[in-house]
């Protein structure tokens, strides 16, 4: 982590690398049952997962970002890029519940 700020409840698995990043955090935390559930639903569980790498971003409340993703807004223009993700000023924008699913490169 390098220039973050972390809120409440946040989850960062093993290995992500995170810069210039501002991630606000959960309202509640996922216990095990619902990460079986997310698992067999193939949904990533709220917050960062385990390899994913993250660059000049704001991740709102309760994203559901998932292992080995790659975002950055570097040569992005703004706008909206998906759901759930925008560029703003040279910043991403990870909207509050967005789900960023395994493998997702920006």
């Amino acid at each position: 982590l390098k220039r973050c700020v972390v809120g409440l409840r946040s989850v960062i698995g093993n290995g992500v690398e995170l810069e210039n990043v501002v991630l606000m955090g959960a309202d509640y935390f996922e216990g095990s049952e619902m990460h079986k559930a997310n698992n067999k639903s193939g949904l990533p569980n709220i917050g960062v997962g385990d390899g994913s790498w993250i660059r000049d971003a704001i991740i709102d409340k309760n994203a559901r970002i998932g292992s080995n993703v790659r975002l950055s807004p570097s040569g992005l223009e703004d706008g909206s890029l998906t759901d759930g993700l925008h560029v703003r000023d040279g910043v991403l924008v990870v909207e509050k519940n967005a789900v960023i699913n395994n493998d997702f490169k920006l």
